[in-house]
């Protein structure tokens, strides 16, 4: 059985996900750090379909991935009733308020009685938020192997201080178990266009193959924000390592959120897979770690 909780007032607030025979499973926290107006969660089960509420509304806010690590393998291999492994945030459908909620959890399956088996696979998604409102978002779906790779879909059109981050993955049925797999989003600018980028704008894409059978997709989400200004900008490709993804030497607030998601999501761990680090004051670096046998993209704002 799962419990939550809940700790502090007002700037400060934590989640924890807890099982009552094997004892702690995760922790994340949200902290809301009121000059720079950013905010960090994180939250991760086997089994909970509930998710934890950020308190960010989606009408004045956007929060993104800034953290994927466990199994994304499992679930959706025997029936449309599976619960695909999930990493996400955004908004709830069901939920009695419009705020963004992060959710991860495992994959399982339906059995011949229609009972959900759970494959007991964690899954830990943690995000970032900023009060700026999304200027675009959009869904890519993988598709069965014999319609080939399905194709990019555009998020939104250019703009100067526009950026696109990934919102969340539910896969299963085997989808993100090989190390050349790959989710992202890009940016198409004129000289870019091709057959499956038509017109410039931020699209999001994969190589991810739907369940030869069942024909159980994958599901990629992300967004864009247009920010009032952009200072600064870092973005890059790292893997297997921790390092470092803003400069040093300021105290301007920073932004950073994932952009791209490279390699097999397929070890049964908590903390396997790519997190970005927040800093603990405004103006703090911050870092990112990527397991070994991975990689993983971010951009960084300021």
């Amino acid at each position: 059985m799962q419990k939550t909780c809940l700790l502090g007032l007002a700037v400060s607030l934590t989640a924890c996900a807890m099982d009552d025979t094997d004892g702690d499973l995760d922790t994340g926290s949200v902290t809301e750090e009121l000059v720079s107006s950013w905010a960090w969660g994180s939250w991760g089960t086997t089994t909970d379909l509930t998710g934890f509420d950020t308190g960010w509304s989606t009408l004045n806010s956007t929060c993104v991935l800034g953290q994927v690590t466990g199994n994304l393998t499992e679930g959706g291999y025997w029936d449309i009733r599976d619960e695909l492994s999930e990493a996400s945030v955004g908004y709830r459908y069901g939920s009695n308020n419009d705020d963004h909620w992060i959710e991860g959890h495992g994959g399982s399956y339906t059995d011949q009685s229609n009972n959900r088996s759970w494959a007991n696979n964690p899954v830990m998604a943690g995000a970032v938020c900023v009060p700026y409102s999304s200027s675009g978002s959009a869904t890519w779906e993988s598709q069965r192997p014999q319609f080939g790779l399905a194709p990019p879909v555009r998020i939104a059109g250019l703009s100067s201080n526009r950026r696109c981050f990934l919102t969340g993955i539910r896969s299963g049925g085997g989808q993100f178990g090989n190390s050349t797999d790959y989710v992202r989003v890009v940016k198409i600018k004129s000289a870019d266009i091709d057959s499956t980028h038509p017109t410039t704008g931020w699209y999001v894409e994969g190589n991810l193959v739907a369940n030869q059978i069942t024909g159980i997709p994958a599901f990629v989400d992300a967004a864009c924000i247009d920010f009032p200004s952009i200072w600064a900008e870092w973005g890059a490709w790292f893997g297997g390592a921790t390092f470092t993804i803003t400069a040093d030497g300021d105290s301007l607030p920073k932004m950073c959120g994932l952009t791209g998601l490279h390699g097999a999501w397929n070890v049964n761990s908590w903390t396997n897979g790519a997190t970005i680090k927040p800093p603990s004051t405004q103006g703090g670096l911050w870092k990112m770690t990527v397991s070994s046998g991975k990689s993983a993209e971010a951009t960084c704002i300021v």
